[in-house]
């Protein structure tokens, strides 16, 4: 493999070290950004408990301002930190964003399938706008990045861009003197 070939592959690698939660972030970056800042179009926020902290998932709602809060973890539990869910709701109402449970008909079954289903059905009946981000909460350990992975394979069938993910908590990542990231 010659130099070119070698530095032509890129892979992603993320640090064990966590980012802070930035509200630029959660901007498109233009030259105009510091007098009329303006939300990521079609940006997905993850967020994986029991691993956020509660600073966290405060930040995010608070700088990120999504629209949609969409619980797909079995066992729904906001008690993270000082955290609880009268307080968690109350952060929601203040952000104005919805929060939809859409595993409650599930009844804690841990089938990633009717979770997803329950997802697209969603996503098919609300078409919800982009135009603010969409946070899914999930538990990490029980196969839900799986689940994020086919959500991300499906958002194509509902927004047209270009997704962003946005991952919670979040991972540094490291740019090298070579350009590769580490």
């Amino acid at each position: 493999m010659n130099k070119a070939e070698r530095h032509s592959r890129f892979r992603l690698i993320r640090s064990n070290e966590r980012a802070a939660i930035d509200a630029n972030d959660f901007y498109q970056i233009g030259p105009q950004n510091n007098l009329f800042p303006q939300m990521k179009e079609g940006l997905f926020i993850f967020v994986y408990f029991p691993e956020v902290t509660e600073r966290e998932f405060l930040d995010t709602l608070k700088y990120a301002q999504p629209s949609l809060v969409l619980e797909l973890r079995r066992t729904p539990r906001f008690d993270i930190g000082r955290l609880n869910r009268q307080q968690a709701f109350k952060q929601f109402e203040h952000q104005k964003c919805s929060y939809i449970d859409l595993t409650s008909t599930l009844t804690g079954q841990n089938d990633p399938n009717k979770i997803l289903s329950e997802v697209s059905s969603f996503l098919q009946r609300a078409k919800p706008s982009v135009m603010r981000p969409i946070m899914f909460l999930l538990n990490r350990g029980e196969g839900d990045e799986v689940i994020a992975e086919r959500i991300l394979q499906d958002i194509g069938k509902y927004y047209s861009g270009k997704p962003e993910v946005y991952e919670i908590p979040h991972k540094q990542i490291r740019t090298n003197e070579d350009g590769s990231y580490s």
